[in-house]
């Protein structure tokens, strides 16, 4: 009897730790979640990312950490988080680097359908010139950019949209600037605030600062359109380098992804939560205060998007020689 009793007992325990094991399958979040930002500190992603999760956190309940992971261009955190268990509790930064992961490491997992993306904004992209540079106006670069191809030092983000960008401006337009890419955005500006090197792309949010202290002097948007800052109209790239039209969707767009097999009930509660975020205040004193649009995306919208980044950037980094893997190899459609 006394048998029989410690078997019925073990079977119940053995019964009540799947049941227990099952329901904490299905809470989440069962621990802090890690945010694994695939940038250095101070650029875009650094600062869209702990902006997000600060304000992601309080919806969610339990702590959100923060760490930078830089390599590859950011691929090393995007497979960083591949490789993490899939359970919702490994977050790593989306951003417009992203879409050149596949045709530069050639990993499948970087591919934008193993994914899911919840896509917050970004700030216009701007090219500017150092104040020790001596350029003030687009004309004064484009003359110098003729008559001494080579003499101005262009820098960015190494990986970036910015280098995309960059890129097009002298395949594309013809612009005779030498490129200087940078591990970072943040060092790039900094690098040209210090005259290191004349000219800088990023986005209006990253600069702004640089350029109200006058170390920076804006030169024309790298989008469609122009835009006001502080007052001052600053025109559109395509008023000048009319090439340029064909490659105005790429920009600058920040965000978070996690793995497409996420369990529902993580994809669920963080989906509720961004879409919180996306309408607190403190997520709309962000944008005014970085001159940034909100994107609010996820689900569908948000994978069509990141899609067609991918489709863009890796055609585009095919046809100017950068990408090491063929897109068609990697099933990206022209």
């Amino acid at each position: 009897m006394f048998k029989k009793m410690i078997g019925l007992l073990m079977a119940v325990v053995f019964w009540a730790g799947l049941s227990g094991g099952a329901l904490a399958e299905e809470k989440f979040p069962a621990r802090p979640v890690r945010m694994v930002l695939s940038s250095a500190a101070g650029g875009g992603t650094d600062l869209w990312g702990r902006t997000l999760c600060s304000i992601m956190e309080k919806e969610l309940g339990p702590k959100i950490t923060t760490n930078n992971m830089v390599g590859a261009g950011g691929a090393t955190a995007t497979l960083y988080a591949w490789n993490a268990p899939h359970d919702g509790h490994t977050w790593v930064s989306a951003n417009d680097s992203t879409p050149s992961f596949p045709v530069m490491t050639g990993a499948g997992e970087t591919l934008a359908d193993n994914w899911v993306f919840f896509i917050a904004g970004g700030s216009p992209g701007l090219l500017c010139a150092s104040a020790k540079s001596g350029v003030k106006t687009p004309e004064e670069l484009l003359t110098i950019a003729k008559n001494e191809p080579g003499k101005l030092k262009l820098t960015y983000a190494a990986g970036s949209v910015w280098a995309n960008q960059s890129s097009i401006l002298t395949a594309t337009c013809g612009l005779g600037v030498t490129h200087v890419p940078i591990a970072g955005t943040r060092p790039a500006i900094v690098a040209t605030v210090a005259g290191e090197t004349d000219l800088v792309v990023a986005s209006v949010g990253e600069m702004s600062d640089f350029i109200q202290n006058g170390d920076l002097v804006p030169i024309f948007m790298t989008g469609p359109a122009p835009y006001t800052l502080d007052g001052r109209e600053i025109k559109a790239v395509t008023e000048f380098l009319p090439n340029y039209a064909s490659f105005t969707d790429l920009k600058q767009w920040q965000g978070i992804m996690l793995p497409k097999d996420t369990p529902p009930v993580a994809l669920t509660a963080i989906a509720a939560a961004f879409e919180k975020a996306m309408a607190s205040p403190a997520m709309t004193d962000f944008v005014r205060q970085n001159h940034a649009v909100l994107y609010n995306l996820k689900g569908e919208e948000a994978l069509a998007f990141a899609k067609n980044n991918v489709r863009l950037v890796s055609w585009l980094l095919h046809d100017l020689g950068l990408a090491q893997h063929s897109p068609d190899s990697l099933g990206i459609e022209r």
